[in-house]
């Protein structure tokens, strides 16, 4: 079951809790809302999570009314495809971390998906809860990448240190990029840095670094005439076979048919299949 609503409270309202989950986006920047004893600030676009159960009231007045939308729902079944994220949201559900960073960005983006979702609850038309759903995720998405920093607004060390380096990865795709290294640069060891980075980003290392690599692939198919070879070693792939199969693997055509398309229809990439755990390393040229 999915419904929501849109209101603006002008005084503090009653301490109440749900037997369902509820998703919160603040629609003003006046407002703040009580979660289990802490206090929150309200932003335009930041989101708070509230699991079932959890106590919460909402504090407005009429010179600063607080303006929210929110989504309540039973379970996470919606996202069942993604169990990546499905396992965050569990986590977020016992884990007490119920407001998202102030992210300007993110904000921005939740406004617009907090009214295209308000719209499907507001009218009864073909496919509104499937669309809603769709919706829901992404906001959903939108507070898990926010969760750098705690719901207090502490620094998350080791939700910080994977980001970093998810950026470190982006700009440095073509590099000798391995766990022993990466976790060194965290600050982490192997055991946790494996584990925190599937936690945080729903991939394995090399997952992630896999799909850096196709996407740059991709964006020089499309702005040079170079030769696939040459893309494909500047991308950090050693092994050519590996490209073509990993490139088809994840954006479901070859190199070749994608610079083509892209070519007549301009550039676009495709929703990236993540590779398998057990998908090999690039094997390396002999005397490397």
């Amino acid at each position: 079951m999915l419904w929501g609503v849109a209101l603006t409270v002008i005084k503090r309202n009653a301490a109440h809790a749900h037997d369902m989950h509820e998703f919160v986006v603040c629609m003003s920047d006046t407002g703040r809302h009580e979660v289990d004893g802490r206090l929150y600030e309200f932003r335009a676009g930041r989101t708070i999570f509230l699991p079932s159960g959890v106590s919460h009231y909402v504090i407005g007045s009429r010179a600063q009314p607080a303006s929210i939308s929110f989504a309540c729902f039973d379970d996470f079944s919606f996202v069942e495809d993604e169990p990546a994220l499905r396992h965050v949201l569990q986590g977020l559900v016992t884990g007490r971390r119920y407001a998202s960073r102030c992210s300007e960005a993110l904000c921005r983006e939740n406004l617009v998906l907090a009214r295209r979702l308000q719209a499907e609850f507001d009218v009864v038309r073909p496919f509104s809860q499937a669309m809603a759903r769709s919706i829901l995720s992404q906001l959903l998405i939108n507070h898990c990448r926010s969760l750098g920093t705690s719901a207090s607004g502490e620094p998350d060390a080791h939700a910080r240190r994977i980001f970093d380096m998810c950026d470190w990865i982006v700009q440095h795709y073509a590099a000798d990029i391995t766990l022993q290294d990466t976790a060194g640069k965290a600050g982490m060891s192997r055991t946790l840095f494996a584990r925190q980075f599937r936690l945080r980003t729903g991939m394995s290392l090399i997952e992630f670094v896999m799909a850096a690599r196709i996407h740059a692939a991709m964006r020089l198919l499309h702005e040079t005439r170079d030769p696939i070879t040459d893309i494909a070693f500047r991308c950090g792939f050693r092994n050519l076979g590996h490209f073509y199969r990993t490139f088809k693997r994840l954006c479901h055509m070859t190199p070749r048919a994608y610079r083509r398309v892209a070519g007549s229809r301009g550039p676009f990439i495709r929703k990236l299949k993540v590779l398998s755990e057990g998908e090999p390393a690039p094997r390396r040229p002999e005397g490397t």
